[in-house]
């Protein structure tokens, strides 16, 4: 694409952003967003750990059954 033309949209992109950011519509949006993270739950700092150590005792535990059935056999 040309370079005059990529500078042009670019400039048109920052007026765009520049009107947007100053509209009633877009402040409202931006406040009930804030208002919103207030209230998002948050996940427990433990619990990816947690879902990691599970699903690594369940390959575990599937290895030891595999054992066991070879040792029947």
């Amino acid at each position: 694409m040309d370079a005059t033309l990529i500078a042009a949209l670019r400039r048109e992109e920052q007026v765009l952003l520049k009107e947007l950011h100053g509209s009633l519509n877009y402040r409202r949006l931006e406040e009930i967003r804030r208002l919103l993270a207030l209230y998002d739950t948050q996940p427990p700092v433990g619990a990816m750990l947690d879902a990691l150590l599970d699903a690594t005792q369940g390959v575990i535990a599937l290895g030891q059954g595999a054992r066991a059935n070879e040792a029947a056999a």
